[in-house]
């Protein structure tokens, strides 16, 4: 949501009150003739230029006087508030940045009842809805469950989803935030942490006899400000025929490896005091990498299917007779009983 700035113009050096609710100073009336015509309030973007006659009189308490949709408030809200402090603010200005959620529920409580908060607990989603989708659709109402809001398509910005793959590497859960910090550490794993979600996805599949899927039956469910998931839910499902089946089984062995490969250097640092570092680790593997490339292709293609002389999928095969040394590294806390090696072959082996 872009910022804006509210503008009043000045009269004799004083600024005018509009509807009974003083906005900058005492001035108890006002009538066109007193602004010449002009505009008494105007609310515009905050990096234009002020015309001439106006002031800036933006403030927490007057965008919560002058706006009228509580998504629209709630930016411009925090935009203020990010500039400041908890302390520094009046306790109206308190009552207001703790009615659209922005302090956590201890400070919450300072100033607000309960009911006062849940009065206010909207759907986060409403925040992220770009202006034409607000206009287009009359949104007016954030209380509404958000069913027919596409949140891929109809928000300013992307929300980040955090994709959770069971060991088939179906895509079983997903919850998008609106916030993503990517650091490194210092063997250089990339680090990704969330905050604030938004959005929770689950998914369910069921399997058909050849060993494709059927169908898959999504959940949705969206997060209220005060963090919690709300019961109300979206209930999808899709049905697969044998093409977009096949499709999807592509798509789920890679995840399968995608998320083994990051798995896999890991087990090559901890199990090997000559590598520190994931680049290391990878420089060290490539040879291996490059052997195994035509079972990973052949992997994505066909899955783990033995050929009409009862022969393993080549991926396997590749791993098994690998002469790569560190596959024989054993995985920590299994009492030295599982190799690297026989860990990859029970992964891709679904």
């Amino acid at each position: 949501m872009k910022r804006l700035k509210i503008l009043a113009y000045q009269i004799e050096s004083e600024n005018l009150e509009i509807n009974d609710k003083v906005i900058w100073r005492d001035l108890k009336s006002w009538n066109l003739s007193m602004v010449d015509g002009n505009d008494p309030i105007m609310i515009i973007n905050n990096s234009d230029n002020n015309p001439a006659g106006y002031i800036d009189i933006s403030s927490i308490e007057n965008f919560e006087e002058l706006l009228s949709k509580s998504f629209e408030k709630y930016w411009q809200i925090k935009y203020l508030f990010d500039e400041t402090d908890w302390g520094s603010l009046s306790l109206q200005e308190k009552k207001i940045v703790a009615k659209y959620f922005l302090v956590d529920k201890t400070t919450r409580d300072e100033v607000l009842t309960q009911q006062e908060q849940d009065d206010n607990n909207y759907f986060k989603i409403y925040n992220f809805l770009s202006e034409d989708i607000i206009s287009q659709k009359s949104i007016n109402n954030p209380f509404i469950t958000p069913k027919s809001i596409d949140y891929k398509k109809e928000i300013d910005g992307r929300l980040h989803p955090k994709y959770t793959f069971d060991q088939y590497g179906w895509l079983v859960h997903c919850v998008y935030y609106e916030n993503l910090n990517i650091t490194q550490d210092a063997q250089g794993f990339t680090q990704y942490n969330y905050s604030n979600p938004v959005l929770e996805m689950t998914g369910e599949y069921v399997m058909k006899a050849d060993g494709y899927v059927g169908s898959r039956t999504i959940t949705r469910k969206w997060y209220r400000l005060d963090g919690t998931l709300d019961d109300d839910a979206k209930i999808t499902e899709k049905f697969y025929e044998p093409v977009l089946a096949r499709d999807e089984g592509k798509r789920r062995r890679r995840n399968i490896v995608n998320n083994l490969m990051i798995e896999t250097v890991g087990l090559f640092i901890m199990t090997s005091q000559d590598l520190n570092t994931v680049t290391e680790a990878e420089t060290d593997a490539m040879p291996f990498l490059k052997e195994i490339s035509t079972g990973l292709s052949d992997y994505y293609e066909y899955g783990n299917k033995q050929d009409s002389l009862g022969n393993d999928f080549l991926l396997k095969d590749q791993i098994l007779n690998s002469n790569y040394s560190r596959l024989d590294n054993f995985v920590p806390n299994t009492g030295d009983t599982v190799t690297i090696r026989q860990y990859l072959v029970s992964k891709v082996d679904v």
